[in-house]
């Protein structure tokens, strides 16, 4: 997923890419929304919520379970933090294209036919 967003970034500026950036930055954020409540039920096996109550479970198959958990959050948070790269990348591209949109407009001005360097021998 991050590494299409900057194969895209770098091969041509899109402006309809931040569009993406932001969905995978959605996405990333729910995903850890929903795996944190499961490392912090893995995290205290002694301390089962009540609908575990009824449902025997081994605690290795806990704490494997609580590993997995944890892998997965780091794996967001290193999700995250390229996600948050390509946005400075693309911010960046951005206001580059900007400045050289504006010196393209600086070049595209009209010129003076006057050669001369007083202002007086020029009258147009």
């Amino acid at each position: 997923m991050v590494d299409s967003l900057e194969e895209r970034l770098f091969e041509q500026f899109d402006e309809k890419l931040i569009h993406e950036i932001f969905k995978a930055k959605r996405a990333a954020f729910s995903f850890r929304r929903h795996v944190g409540p499961l490392r912090e039920v893995a995290e205290h096996p002694h301390q089962p919520p009540l609908y575990l109550h009824s449902a025997p479970t081994p605690s290795s198959t806990i704490a494997t379970s609580y590993d997995h958990t944890i892998r997965i959050m780091e794996s967001l948070d290193t999700v995250r933090d390229l996600l948050a790269g390509v946005l400075e990348t693309y911010l960046f591209a951005d206001v580059e294209s900007d400045e050289q949109g504006d010196e393209a407009a600086v070049d595209r001005r009209p010129r003076s036919r006057c050669r001369s360097s007083s202002s007086e021998a020029c009258t147009g």
